[in-house]
C-alpha cells in the first residue's frame, strides 16, 4: 500500500471520525435555540452536500478492502460556557453564508444570537454537542 507521502506502508490502518452536527441540542428546548438547524441543512443542500455518508460508511470501508475493527460513538454533554461556545462560534462562522446563500432574514439570525447570549453562562442549560462516530479499520488480510 502506498501512503499519502509516497513510501510503502504495510500497516493498512485508517482512523476515521464522523461528526453529526445536526444532533447538537440544548436542554430545555426552545424554538429560538433550534433555528440554526434548518439553516445548516438548507445551506448543505444548496452546496450539494450529502448528509447520508454516515449511513453508507460501513459499506464504503468494506468496498475499499477495509474491515472495521472498532467503532465507538459518543456525544459530549456539558453546561459550561466553553462547550456552548463551540456551537456559538460555529454558528457565527456560518452566518454570512446563511444570509447570502440561502437568504435567512437577519432578524432570524438575531433571534438565535439572543438565545445564545441568554444561555451561554446559564448552568441550568446544557448542550449536547454533535454526536461523533469513530472507526478504526484495517486492510483485510489474505
Amino acid at each position: 500500500m502506498r501512503s499519502w507521502w509516497g513510501d510503502r506502508c504495510d500497516c493498512g490502518a485508517l482512523l476515521l471520525e464522523i461528526a453529526d452536527i445536526g444532533t447538537l441540542q440544548f436542554s430545555r428546548p426552545d424554538p429560538a435555540g433550534e433555528l440554526w438547524r434548518q439553516w445548516w441543512y438548507a445551506l448543505g443542500r444548496a452546496r450539494g452536500l450529502a448528509f447520508d455518508i454516515a449511513d453508507r460508511i460501513d459499506e464504503a470501508l468494506s468496498d475499499t478492502g477495509l474491515v472495521i475493527q472498532r467503532r465507538g460513538r459518543y456525544q459530549p454533554v456539558a453546561a459550561t460556557t466553553a462547550a456552548k461556545l463551540v456551537h456559538a462560534l460555529g454558528f457565527e462562522q456560518c452566518v454570512p453564508a446563511y444570509l447570502r446563500e440561502i437568504g435567512v432574514p437577519a432578524e432570524q439570525i438575531e433571534i438565535h444570537r439572543r438565545y445564545l447570549e441568554r444561555v451561554l453562562d446559564d448552568d441550568d442549560v446544557t448542550v449536547a454537542l454533535f454526536e461523533n462516530t469513530q472507526y478504526l479499520a484495517r486492510l483485510k488480510r489474505p
